[in-house]
């Protein structure tokens, strides 16, 4: 049986340089996995081929004084074969997905940034494991 989970992770500082463009869907596919980023619509999804959908419905956030505020208006740009760059424009931030055989990696230029999503997940599925609070 198969069960949705809300989850928040908190994003890890880096500084991100180059220009995005927005337009349609951009996807990114290496080592099993597959971001995709849809800067219209405002959503991400993560997948990977042994375990299927990760996350989906991704939404960038900040925190807000009573509740998340979403991030809009992004634009997204494939950087090389394993990763995907994001800006959005107000406030300015700068996003990374890393891919990597065992691993992804999700970068921010922002300490306060969270992402929210949909994990789909069975009773014995880790949601997730992250590496800095």
């Amino acid at each position: 049986m198969s069960r949705f989970f809300s989850v928040v992770i908190p994003v890890v500082l880096t500084v991100l340089a180059g220009s995005a463009e927005a337009g349609n869907p951009v996807k990114v596919t290496h080592e099993g996995w597959t971001v995709t980023a849809d800067g219209e619509q405002n959503v991400l999804s993560i997948e990977h081929d042994s375990l299927g959908a990760v996350m989906k419905d991704i939404r960038l956030n900040l925190p807000g004084e009573r509740h998340l505020l979403p991030l809009k208006n992004w634009s997204v740009e494939k950087k090389g074969q394993q990763q995907l760059s994001m800006r959005t424009v107000e406030p300015r931030t700068g996003w990374l997905f890393e891919l990597g055989k065992n691993e992804l990696k999700i970068f921010c230029t922002l300490t306060t940034a969270v992402l929210t999503a949909e994990v789909p997940a069975s009773k014995d599925r880790v949601v997730a494991r992250i590496l800095d609070p």
